[in-house]
């Protein structure tokens, strides 16, 4: 089984995009699939890593109605830093539990690399328990969501963090 990560433009189904990357991915180890899209100035640029592409597609159509949005997904949380470095976003939602990664790990790593040190990280759980969110805290998440979140939330986080980090940004 490959992992891969892929750009997507937010009125493009996720499915079929998947399709398309791991075609590239099997004819070429380590490739990337790509979409030209749209970029505004200070528009979110949200980087989703999740294990499971349903969960891909859903977070997907949860901002679906959000034009400005740019959605871009990585399956493989071992490629998600330097994929986070290429795709330079504003928020990262992050799944807490997937295979062969820690997830609470990964954060501490987005934290330890400069160039994602400064990135919100929204984590993305099942798990509504509170000391794991207090965990998620403390190794460097700037927020907690649970799986799947309603959609207005979702919005209004992924907004609000996209705006502080952009702020950050221009200092």
């Amino acid at each position: 089984l490959f992992q891969f990560c892929i750009y997507l433009v937010m009125d493009q189904p996720l499915l079929s995009g998947i399709a398309s990357a791991a075609s590239a991915t099997q004819a070429d180890a380590g490739a990337t699939a790509s979409v030209t899209m749209r970029n505004t100035p200070q528009s979110p640029v949200v980087l989703l890593i999740d294990d499971q592409p349903i969960v891909a597609e859903s977070i997907r159509r949860l901002l679906l109605g959000e034009p400005d949005i740019q959605f871009h997904y990585c399956s493989d949380p071992q490629q998600a830093i330097p994929f986070a470095i290429k795709i330079s976003p504003t928020v990262i939602l992050q799944d807490l539990v997937m295979p062969d990664t820690d997830g609470l790990m990964l954060v501490k790593f987005f934290r330890n690399t400069p160039a994602t040190k400064d990135i919100p990280v929204i984590v993305l759980s099942n798990r509504d328990e509170a000391m794991v969110k207090a965990e998620s805290f403390s190794q460097g998440a700037n927020d907690y969501l649970v799986k799947l979140p309603d959609p207005v939330e979702l919005i209004a986080r992924v907004r609000y963090h996209s705006t502080a980090y952009c702020n950050l940004v221009k200092r």
